[in-house]
């Protein structure tokens, strides 16, 4: 359908929640393995562990393990929120830490602008910036990395329907 763009997260931003997730696992993991190896000397080695390291280690971890959690619980759910939706009538997006959709109407949008970073003779990456007349801005940097062609098509697209002129840049990356 013409006219209609759905930008989602891109597969980047939804590995958010591994690292922490990964940490809890080799945390989870490592005790589980020391004291299946050890088993009744995996206190005495505990005892050591705090004396070594001056401070209660198990209580360390579990409070370590409780962040990692809710640390990957939030990172999960981020990117399931994050989206912008472009047709014929207005712009709806909600950025990646924002809580609520912002609707606006083609006439609301001050600037579109179409960034070109040529990275070498070969490369060059196209993101689209919307600023909007509250002072909002719109990245699809955030939202999706888009293949060059559909970044332009779009930056035409939102250009003619506002009727703003559209703004180039190239920069070279370094």
């Amino acid at each position: 359908m013409a006219g209609v763009y759905v930008l989602a997260p891109s597969w980047g931003i939804c590995l958010f929640p591994s690292l922490p997730l990964g940490i809890t696992t080799a945390l989870v993991i490592g005790t589980l393995s020391m004291k299946l190896i050890l088993k009744e000397r995996f206190q005495e080695m505990e005892c050591y562990a705090h004396l070594r390291m001056g401070f209660n280690v198990t209580v360390f971890n579990k409070y370590f393990l409780y962040i990692s959690i809710l640390l990957s619980i939030v990172l999960t759910l981020l990117p399931l929120n994050t989206y912008m939706v472009i047709t014929e009538d207005e712009v709806r997006f909600n950025p990646l830490l924002g809580l609520t959709e912002n609707v606006y109407s083609h006439s609301d949008i001050r600037e579109v602008q179409e960034h070109h970073y040529i990275k070498n003779r070969f490369k060059t990456d196209i993101t689209i910036n919307l600023e909007f007349n509250d002072g909002r801005e719109w990245k699809s940097g955030d939202t999706q990395e888009l293949r060059n062609e559909k970044a332009v098509e779009i930056a035409g697209f939102l250009s003619r329907q506002s009727g703003i002129e559209l703004k180039r840049t190239e920069r070279t990356r370094k």
